[in-house]
């Protein structure tokens, strides 16, 4: 269980975070307490890998948008695009193609469940701030979900 909560880490600390202030280059984004480092910890603590996911060794990429709203809080989250970006093809070698796809889908809905559980469940950011005022703003966050083989 170390070895994944590890590799884990090691994904989560190597995202990305997106978010619109191309209109405004004053705009200073919203940030998670603790930087990324606090974000990975937060992950590494927080996110449950599914056991379907676990059993057939799959990984995947959750992209989740959310709005850090004035006062840090989230709000209207939600799934921009999910993808399984890896798999052990010997895991699967006893299912049908269809059976395979089927498993695949299942995964990836359980892996988008646990991502949009982990933002709900995010403490309150330090929100963006422009010309000296907190402002609301949309923000897009990859989680990573990797495993050792």
């Amino acid at each position: 269980m170390k070895r994944i909560l590890f590799a884990m880490l090691l994904a989560v600390t190597s995202l990305g975070t997106f978010a619109q202030n191309d209109q405004n280059p004053d705009l200073i984004m919203p940030s998670f307490p603790g930087g990324i480092e606090g974000l990975g910890k937060f992950l590494i603590q927080t996110i449950k890998y599914p056991p379907l996911a676990e059993q057939y060794k799959v990984g995947g990429r959750i992209l989740t948008e959310f709005v850090v709203y004035e006062d840090g809080s989230l709000h209207d989250i939600k799934v921009l695009e999910r993808s399984i970006e890896y798999y052990t093809p010997a895991t699967f070698s006893k299912q049908s193609e269809e059976k395979q796809q089927q498993i695949k889908l299942e995964i990836a809905q359980l892996l988008e469940d646990e991502a949009v559980r982990v933002v709900k469940a995010m403490p309150r950011w330090i929100p963006g701030e422009l010309n000296g005022e907190y402002v609301g703003v949309r923000y897009a966050q990859p989680i990573h979900f990797s495993m050792p083989y």
